[in-house]
């Protein structure tokens, strides 16, 4: 059975993640306090090098489910491969 994970970020203290844990549950996603990951850390640095998102790679497995409120929650840039 897959498990559902999270990543909410924002990019400055002054910031919260309420929005997107809102959205999330407006979804109707259920995911557990241990299962989501909030992270204030700006979406320069590379998710590779973000504490709490290699937090979250080390935990998930295979079918398990990641759901984030934008892409640009995962980082600023990204590779497209045909």
């Amino acid at each position: 059975m897959s498990r559902v994970f999270a990543y909410c970020r924002v990019s400055t203290l002054e910031q919260t993640t309420e929005n997107q844990r809102r959205e999330i549950e407006t979804a109707g996603f259920t995911v557990q306090s241990q299962r989501l990951i909030e992270e204030r850390i700006s979406g320069s640095v590379t998710a590779s090098e973000r504490p709490g998102f290699t937090k979250l790679l080390d935990r998930m497995e295979n079918g398990d489910i990641l759901i984030v409120t934008k892409l640009d929650r995962l980082g600023r840039n990204a590779i497209v491969v045909a």
